[in-house]
């Protein structure tokens, strides 16, 4: 008997964009792993000559193509609605009741500002 297979209600190009998405978050959470492992700069001295890394500009070019990543799935499911820039706005306002170490009131204001060119 052959195996049927079945898609999600989801158009080729959704699916493109969310196989994009996935892909990208994933990118960026081996980069951020990378930076908490090895710290913002990294020499890899196993190779000669060695090879030095610069972990915190890798996650920040995965950082932009998770957002590239994200602006395509807002246009292909015709999301201009504004609800992911409400989820974020409330993130950031209920995130700093389990943060230790980062100040939301300033981060809150610096974001505010125009801190942020996302």
């Amino acid at each position: 008997m052959e195996a049927k297979t079945t898609l999600p209600h989801l158009t080729p190009a959704e699916l493109e964009s969310l196989a994009v998405l996935i892909e990208e978050a994933g990118e960026a959470l081996q980069a951020a792993g990378k930076m908490m492992r090895h710290g913002k700069q990294a020499t890899d001295l196993s190779v000669d000559p060695p090879v030095a890394y610069d972990n915190q500009a890798d996650l920040e070019e995965e950082l932009g193509q998770v957002i590239a990543a994200i602006i395509i799935y807002q246009f292909v499911f015709d999301r201009s609605d504004g609800l992911i820039e409400r989820a974020t706005t409330r993130k950031l306002d209920r995130i700093g009741q389990r943060l230790n170490h980062i100040d939301m009131a300033v981060a809150r204001r610096w974001f505010d500002s125009g801190g942020t060119r996302l």
